[in-house]
This record gives structure tokens, C-alpha cells and sequence, in this order.
């Protein structure tokens, strides 16, 4: 018995902690507003946060970031 509760612990922290190091520190909602229409749009990580979520989350940044918008606010 001790040893089932040992593994399943293992697997609940290495789970745990998995989830933890995908964010990279990086925020998950940036908030942009254009400063001639004061237009605001938002860039958002989706709920699984995985590396391409990130990755789509700076394309679309980069993309308002051409068209004149800055980046108003963020959230982790």
C-alpha cells in the first residue's frame, strides 16, 4: 500500500511541477490599444498553455504591434 501512494505521489508532483514550467514566465493575456482610435484588442494564451499557445500568442502581438497597437497591460 505505501508503495502505490509513494508512485501516485510521484506522479502527482512531477504533474504538478510539468505544468508550472510551461508558462516560461511569459504572460497568458496581453491587452493592446491602438493610440490614434484608442481600439483595444486582447492576445490570449488558450487553457492547455502549451509551447505553441505561446508561441501563437507572440505572433499575434507582433502582428497588432505592426498595425501601430502597444502593449496596454499584461496578465500572467
Amino acid at each position: 500500500m505505501l508503495k502505490y501512494i509513494i508512485i501516485l505521489s510521484s506522479i502527482f508532483f512531477i504533474l504538478v511541477g510539468s505544468s508550472c514550467g510551461k508558462r516560461h514566465g511569459k504572460p497568458t493575456r496581453v491587452v493592446l490599444k491602438h493610440p490614434v482610435t484608442y481600439d483595444f484588442v486582447n492576445c490570449n494564451v488558450d487553457k492547455w498553455q502549451s509551447k505553441e499557445s505561446f508561441e501563437a500568442n507572440d505572433k499575434c502581438i507582433k502582428e497588432y504591434e505592426d498595425k501601430g497597437y502597444e502593449i496596454w497591460g499584461t496578465k500572467q
